[in-house]
């Protein structure tokens, strides 16, 4: 939604498609800003992009969790047992 707003402030037309999700929309642009050869590269390099981005981020928010119940130092104590867990 933040990217949305900063899209407007700037006065660029976002191009959402017919039936697309406002989250959908926002992925897309974020990957678009993150990759600057979003707009040439193939539809199957843009679906695994997707993919792997929505993974992190699915990964991250546990993260969040786990966090906001013990703290952020268990992020310095952590080890790959306990990411493979969640």
């Amino acid at each position: 939604m933040h990217l949305l707003k900063l899209e407007k402030k700037r006065g660029q037309r976002i191009s959402q498609r017919p039936r697309q999700r406002v989250d959908g929309l926002a992925i897309s642009l974020t990957l678009a800003e993150i990759y600057k050869d979003w707009d040439t590269v193939g539809e199957q390099s843009r679906s695994a992009r997707k993919q792997r981005f929505r993974k992190e981020n699915r990964l991250a928010r546990r993260w969040l969790l786990v966090t906001a119940r013990l703290s952020f130092g268990v992020l310095l104590i952590c080890s790959k047992q306990l990411e493979r867990e969640m």
